[in-house]
């Protein structure tokens, strides 16, 4: 290795081009490290040649090289045994939230009444029943300022979006919850992909509401509630159209929910320690609504895609 930097920086070796490779004062000190890497890159391969046991220092000193160079193409890779992996790659997967999405969401479409509709237009039945359900079946909460100003959400992106869903059809949360009161919660499952709530109202009614993905609270519904108000049966043309209106906003890249409950018997409702360990009924249900839920840009994606 000594041999082969005493003739580089005394300028008996040559480039490309025939003249020599260093010369004092002229040559760019990017052009040395790179050079010099160079001679220990051949200083190493000689040395595994010779010695076997020199194979792991050539090895990581070839992806340390690897890795720099990575680095210059904004590939940052922070094990050196992933560099031959990385190099090879040809797509880069991102977490989406705060580089493509500004982990901020909002209901701009629902489906109730057995049809798409505006939020303003729901008969008062799916009105009152959505906003009990809103209330009650969440983790999340508002908060009003003392001093006015903006309602301010705390929960989940979903939980966040759906409670704003829930202001706009005039849902007064502190109000709501008080109407009622929790018997017994059955917290979101990611395996079920929903959660429920059993709820006594004031007269003694007693309503189990159920939030989760569209087409598998869709499944459990036996009716929904139609634009006059009434219950009426889930046929398969209607449980039809409303899978439409889920792939259909799904193809939109919107998050589907579905809002659904049922009555029960409230002597049917267990106590004591049976209370806590009560299986929730998730059959028969009537659905309420459907609502598809958008995801914010960040500026970032807008500025790639050139919506900005």
């Amino acid at each position: 290795m000594l041999l082969f930097f005493h003739r580089y920086f005394t300028g008996h070796t040559e480039d490309v081009g025939g003249g020599p490779q260093f010369v004092k004062g002229k040559t760019k000190i990017g052009h040395v490290v790179d050079d010099v890497i160079k001679v220990v890159t051949v200083a190493v391969t000689i040395v595994v040649v010779a010695v076997p046991e020199g194979l792991p220092l050539a090895v990581t000193l070839t992806l340390a090289y690897s890795m720099r160079k990575m680095m210059a193409d904004k590939a940052l890779v922070r094990r050196l045994s992933a560099c031959e992996t990385m190099g090879s790659a040809t797509t880069i997967c991102s977490d989406k939230t705060g580089t493509l999405t500004l982990n901020q969401m909002t209901v701009v479409e629902s489906y109730a009444g057995g049809k798409k509709t505006d939020s303003q237009q729901l008969p008062a039945t799916i009105t009152s029943l959505c906003v009990e359900g809103i209330a009650q079946n969440t983790t999340g909460s508002i908060y009003v300022p003392e001093g006015g100003g903006d309602l301010e959400f705390s929960g989940s992106p979903t939980e966040k979006a759906i409670l704003g869903w829930g202001v706009k059809l005039g849902m007064n949360f502190e109000t709501a919850r008080s109407q009622s009161s929790i018997l017994h919660a059955f917290p979101f499952s990611s395996e079920k992909k929903r959660g429920g709530v059993a709820v006594k109202t004031a007269d003694g009614e007693v309503r189990i509401h159920w939030k989760g993905a569209s087409e598998i609270v869709l499944a459990c519904c036996r009716s929904y509630i139609d634009e006059d108000g009434n219950v009426a049966p889930m046929t398969e043309e209607k449980e039809q159209y409303f899978k439409n209106g889920i792939e259909e906003m799904a193809g939109r890249t919107l998050r589907c929910v579905a809002l659904a409950f049922r009555t029960y018997e409230p002597e049917k409702v267990p106590t004591g320690e049976e209370l806590s360990n009560w299986v929730l009924p998730e059959d028969d249900l009537i659905l309420l609504a459907i609502v598809g839920i958008k995801c914010f840009l960040s500026n970032y994606l807008k500025m790639c895609t050139g919506s900005m």
